[in-house]
């Protein structure tokens, strides 16, 4: 995973609402829903350590979505746990980060993660990356459950139609730290894997957030239509006012938070539809690991093979390595989709085998990545180089892109440009969008037309590709049926499930 991605910790909450009685935008309201845990920053958003205290019942306010949850995951909870309903002031107190209480080295660290986008096109100009976690922190979320406090805090005190929703969402969050004990599936994940361990956590976060917003999804599909109708008015006007909110803030940081929720759940629903609640309880015994899990999720269900060995790129001869990690899956095609047809871009994602990038710097002040990409056969070894290709022909000239390699690339460089603005797509949420449709066509092909993960796959692919970009933003974006475009019941029909 990029360094700097968001990583939104387990209880940050999408906003959804099936399609069924309207279909609400596919990416689960990103700007609504996305907190950033920046790296090497510790944010303690709630000091208050848990002493194994708990409250004897649970506050009648949530007692009746306490027994939604437990219906929903066929599961029971150990205990009732604390649920601080805080005003809008103090909880924006509580989630924002004091700049001046970095260190010297977080700051430092920081900085090389903002050159860092901005090198790859995924950020220009001056950009302050603690205020853009605050703001995403702040203005992005409702609510958290605190797996070390083993608390419930809340934005507001009153029970409206939309905070149900979330606490639907972070009692489960709850239910599953009890059953399956979050910190400790954090704690596992293998530290000294440097170069994977970002990417890891984020497979983590597919499941335990894929598995809270399917649950989140069938209470508002329960709610009566005069409460949904409600539900709806507020999402949208939330979402507007985030737009307005979050606006400034890089497209692909918010996307990148996202990503958990995005293709999260329909990963889990796939899941649920193989084997139920039983599946996915055992899914935490065997935790998505790879973006890949994410982007296809036949890599998980059908052939959870481990990645292919990979180095990391050669440096210059007088380059020192800054910082180093894994492109994921997911990484690769926001990455390629920012400049060149996503639907090229997913296709070169497709055939991922493994990804590493490294920092360093060049002529001792500029900020360079060099990245590789390993593909899982020779054919999409053809289709990864030619993307490739083409998005170094799409870069800033001020990026000084370029690659290494006659017949494969070997790897791909490209430096950062500096606080001068530089002109990106900035369209990483709509790319987003792609993936997202062909997941949820996927596991919807599944669930109610029975047929197999493969066959799935390949219609729900299919259906994208008939469909293009811009239509699949329509169909992603549709407020109602008129919304759809014209294509889409045509892409269906010919795909074979319509």
């Amino acid at each position: 995973m990029w360094p700097g991605a968001p990583a939104p910790p387990p209880g940050t909450p999408p906003y959804w609402a099936p399609a069924k009685k309207s279909p609400l935008p596919l990416w689960l309201g990103a700007v609504l829903c996305t907190v950033v845990v920046i790296a090497a920053v510790s944010v303690v958003i709630y000091a208050r350590n848990s002493s194994g205290d708990y409250p004897d019942e649970w506050d009648p306010r949530v007692a009746d979505l306490v027994a939604f949850v437990e219906d929903q995951r066929d599961l029971q909870f150990d205990h009732p746990v604390p649920v601080d309903f805080l005003s809008a002031a103090e909880y924006s107190d509580a989630v924002r980060v004091d700049a001046g209480d970095l260190t010297e080295e977080e700051t430092e660290s920081l900085d090389r993660q903002v050159a860092f986008l901005r090198a790859l096109g995924l950020a220009s100009g001056d950009l302050d990356p603690v205020e853009a976690q605050n703001d995403l922190a702040d203005a992005g979320t409702l609510a958290y459950y605190d797996v070390v406090t083993e608390r419930v805090v809340v934005r507001g005190t009153e029970l409206a139609v939309d905070l149900r929703v979330t606490l639907v969402h972070e009692l489960t969050h709850v239910l599953q730290d009890q059953q399956f004990d979050l910190e400790e599936l954090q704690q596992g994940i293998d530290p000294d894997d440097e170069a994977a361990v970002d990417d890891a956590f984020t497979g983590y976060l597919a499941l335990v957030e894929g598995d809270a917003v399917r649950v989140e999804n069938a209470y508002v599909e329960s709610l009566g239509q005069a409460e949904f109708d409600e539900y709806v008015e507020t999402y949208s006007e939330g979402f507007e006012d985030a737009q307005d909110d979050l606006g400034d803030i890089p497209a692909a940081l918010q996307a990148f938070g996202i990503v958990p929720y995005v293709l999260g759940q329909p990963l889990v629903s796939l899941i649920a539809a193989e084997g139920g609640n039983g599946a996915v309880d055992d899914a935490f015994d065997h935790l998505p690991a790879t973006g890949e899990h994410m982007l296809d999720p036949r890599s998980y269900l059908l052939d959870p093979a481990s990645p292919s060995d990979l180095g990391a790129p050669p440096l210059p001869d007088a380059g020192e390595p800054l910082e180093e990690g894994v492109v994921s899956a997911v990484d690769l095609y926001v990455l390629l989709a920012e400049r060149i047809d996503p639907l090229v871009a997913l296709e070169a994602a497709d055939g991922w085998g493994n990804g590493h990038w490294v920092t360093y710097e060049k002529d001792g002040d500029e900020t360079c990545v060099r990245f590789r990409i390993d593909s899982d056969t020779g054919d999409d070894a053809g289709e990864v180089d030619s993307a490739l290709r083409e998005w170094v022909a799409a870069a800033p000239p001020a990026t000084d892109a370029t690659f290494a390699g006659q017949g494969r690339i070997d790897y791909v460089e490209s430096c950062d440009p500096g606080t001068e603005n530089v002109r990106i797509n900035d369209r990483a949420l709509d790319v987003l969008q792609v993936p997202a449709l062909r997941s949820q066509l996927m596991a919807e092909a599944v669930q109610a037309g029975g047929l197999g993960v493969d066959e799935a796959f390949d219609q729900a692919d299919c259906v994208v590709g008939e469909l293009g970009y811009d239509a699949v933003l329509q169909v992603a974006y549709a407020a109602e049926e008129a919304d759809l475009p014209g294509n889409f019941d045509a892409a269906l029909t010919s795909c074979g499930n319509g």
